[in-house]
């Protein structure tokens, strides 16, 4: 479709402005973190009141914290057992077989779709940076979690180092919250397209689709951070029983539900 010189003109002048998307979407960002901070400190103060027990000495109050359940001077466990896939684990060999599938298929074409992004410079434009993003960030999330699922299918490797487990809950979470962003970002690039083909070039330039990259990653980070840290200062029972085939956060949390209602 050709461009009348009425709208060309129109186009030309509006370039030189600048857009406020840039500054709504900072704001929007900076307000979104503060929340969740804000949520993360009132979490933190509940639980830090249920981690303790109340005494009274000579009419005096004080709190002790609870210790772990175990006698061992960590208040955590050295390491955790992941079931796999409840209820099938007479089936678990065979459901490797699949879920290798599609690791494979992952890593490789994820792989190639970055590969070709990388070599092909007249696929840097913001649409395809963001599908590249994306590809990084699938490859991530499927490689945190299905070796060690293809480890218990096949070897029965059900254990699993209390570190590894709160890292694997790191980055599952934190690269699910980046994953979102992207989209996000994605369709931020697909509206600007749309609603302002003439400025779209000069509104998502290479820097701000870095920045918007950027605050995509702070942003997963500082979301997940504040639950990792709260959960490997929490104390833990004698169960070590996560049924599950990768660390999630919900089931790591279980483990110290029974201390958390003394």
């Amino acid at each position: 479709m050709a461009w009348t010189a009425t709208e060309i003109s129109m186009g030309k002048r509006s370039i030189g402005k600048r857009s406020p998307l840039p500054l709504l979407i900072w704001s929007q960002l900076i307000k979104e973190i503060i929340v969740h901070f804000e949520k993360c400190l009132n979490i933190g103060k509940v639980l830090g009141d249920d981690f303790y027990v109340n005494h009274i000495v000579n009419g005096e109050q004080f709190k002790q914290p609870v210790m772990a359940a175990s006698g061992n001077s960590s208040s955590h466990p050295d390491s955790f057992f992941l079931v796999g896939v409840p209820g099938l684990e007479n089936s678990q060999f065979g459901i490797g077989f699949l879920f290798c599938a599609m690791y494979i298929v992952a890593v490789v074409g994820n792989i190639t779709v970055i590969h070709i992004i990388r070599i092909d410079h007249t696929l840097h434009e913001p649409m395809y940076l963001f599908l590249a993003m994306l590809a990084s960030t699938d490859l991530v999330l499927s490689s945190s979690t299905q070796p060690k699922m293809l480890a218990i299918f096949w070897f029965h490797s059900h254990e699993i180092e209390y570190h590894a487990c709160l890292m694997q809950v790191f980055f599952i979470h934190a690269f699910s919250s980046v994953e979102s962003g992207v989209l996000m970002a994605m369709a931020l690039d697909r509206y600007v397209a749309i609603c302002f083909p003439l400025r779209h070039s000069s509104i998502l330039t290479p820097s701000a689709v870095c920045k918007l990259g950027a605050a995509v990653m702070i942003r997963g980070l500082l979301w997940v951070s504040p639950f990792c840290f709260m959960i490997s200062r929490m104390p833990f029972c004698s169960n070590k029983t996560i049924p599950q085939s990768y660390c999630e956060h919900v089931a790591v949390l279980h483990s110290c539900q029974t201390l958390a209602t003394i």
